[in-house]
């Protein structure tokens, strides 16, 4: 495909061979050949002295494209402590920019490998603040019954442009006691 192409010359005969032209490492190039009568380079023109006379010319290309703009790392923020309500640890997040928010909660128990705790994922059409949710599994259910616990959750932006952003926060989960059962009679 061409990057681009210029005119020059003139109303006689006019030639540029191959062996006269060299392409030049910032886009112009080094044109070599002959002419008769006038010949115009750009705002140049030139006139013969008799029959063929010879040009040497640099022409410019175009000006470079400019670089695309980078696409930064998504920016992603974690507006709250964290809540743990009906199984599922909510978490408020904003984001500069639409794409897939992530969410992995994983505890630690002395003398166990790391557990994940929760999963959780939402699209996002665009920048904004959010409730995300990581939904607690059965096995950490059954751990609160034992004991609280401490959550790290990840929230990770994976946006439709740019890298990804990835925010972490810690939050207690207190076992909620259960709803006493009324009893009548």
């Amino acid at each position: 495909t061409w990057a681009w192409a210029t005119r020059a010359g003139g109303a006689g005969s006019d030639a540029a061979f191959g062996f006269g032209v060299s392409a030049l490492a910032d886009g112009a190039a080094v044109v070599a050949g002959y002419f008769q009568g006038t010949a115009t380079f750009g705002a140049t023109t030139l006139t013969s002295a008799g029959d063929n006379d010879v040009f040497v010319a640099r022409v410019q290309g175009p000006a470079p494209s400019p670089a695309p703009a980078p696409n930064p790392v998504a920016a992603l923020t974690i507006d709250s402590k964290g809540a743990f309500r009906h199984g599922s640890i909510r978490l408020r997040v904003t984001v500069d920019r639409p794409g897939t928010l992530t969410t992995v909660g994983r505890y630690w128990v002395r003398g166990r490998p790391l557990r994940t705790a929760c999963r959780g994922a939402r699209t996002v059409a665009a920048a904004g603040t959010y409730t995300v949710f990581c939904r607690v599994n059965a096995a950490t259910r059954m751990m609160l019954q034992r004991r609280p616990l401490r959550v790290g959750v990840r929230v990770t932006l994976t946006p439709t442009t740019g890298e990804r952003a990835t925010k972490a926060k810690s939050v207690r989960l207190e076992r909620t006691p259960a709803r006493p059962v009324p009893v009548t009679g």
